[in-house]
């Protein structure tokens, strides 16, 4: 069994959530910043919030729930009533797991003297548009199977 998911019940919406990563992000003294929605090839929808940081840019995103991961939550889900409600229950807890994150990130960041770029490695924003998560997930993979590292960006070395 799985310990229990953060802010599983919460009855915060993601909007204010938003405003708070915003204000989070403000606060420490990024510079830019802009959350949108972006739908992938396969129709699956993602919340996305850019923001820049000590001359970087970085990119978090936060996937929308559907009913068939939410319903894998529920011993019954044939019998769950208002499944858009608990979808959008999921979204909400998304979001806040993201804040918290975030603020323990910053706040590691500021104790260590880790610079943003380290601490924030995983959503710093790569010339492809991708993060460096998204990249090194594949890397990491093909580097344990080879033994060898990956060129750097491009055609670094």
């Amino acid at each position: 069994m799985s310990p229990r998911r953060y802010a599983t019940g919460t009855r915060v919406p993601a909007e204010r959530t938003k405003g708070e990563v915003t204000a989070l992000v403000a606060a420490w003294g990024a510079t830019h910043y802009g959350m949108g929605m972006e739908t992938a090839d396969d129709g699956h929808k993602r919340d996305v919030f850019v923001f820049r940081l000590d001359g970087r840019h970085y990119r978090m995103e936060v996937e929308h729930p559907t009913w068939g991961e939410v319903a894998e939550n529920f011993a019954a889900p044939e019998r769950i009533q208002n499944q858009q409600a608990k979808v959008d229950d999921e979204h909400n807890r998304r979001w806040r797991a993201r804040l918290l994150w975030l603020k323990a990130t910053l706040e590691f960041m500021e104790e260590t003297d880790i610079p943003a770029e380290q601490a924030l490695l995983p959503l710093l924003l790569l010339p492809d548009g991708r993060t460096m998560g998204q990249w090194a997930e594949g890397q990491v993979e093909a580097m344990y199977a080879s033994g060898k590292m990956p060129p750097l960006l491009g055609a670094g070395r």
